[in-house]
């Protein structure tokens, strides 16, 4: 499939508990737009873009989906935030 074809996907990851020794289980996440043909691809480009970001101190598939968007869509606001 062409990347014309490609649809915009935004994908929330949830890190490994062993990466995320400051924070509780379940609140570091990971926020990766990629482009790909359907939703399970773009889980897998979404997982590879973390590992990649946390300088591949995880393998790419201990990264877990929380959700997933179709489209780009940018967070404003985290929970730890409030």
């Amino acid at each position: 499939m062409s990347n014309n074809l490609r649809k915009k996907y935004t994908v929330v990851l949830l890190r490994p508990d062993y990466l995320c020794e400051n924070s509780p289980h379940g609140q570091d996440v990971y926020v990766a737009h990629v482009e790909a043909e359907d939703e399970a691809q773009a889980f897998k480009f979404g997982q590879k873009d973390a590992a990649s970001a946390d300088s591949h101190q995880a393998p790419y598939d201990d990264y877990a989906l929380s959700v997933m968007f179709e489209g780009h869509h940018s967070p404003i606001l985290y929970g730890a935030d409030l």
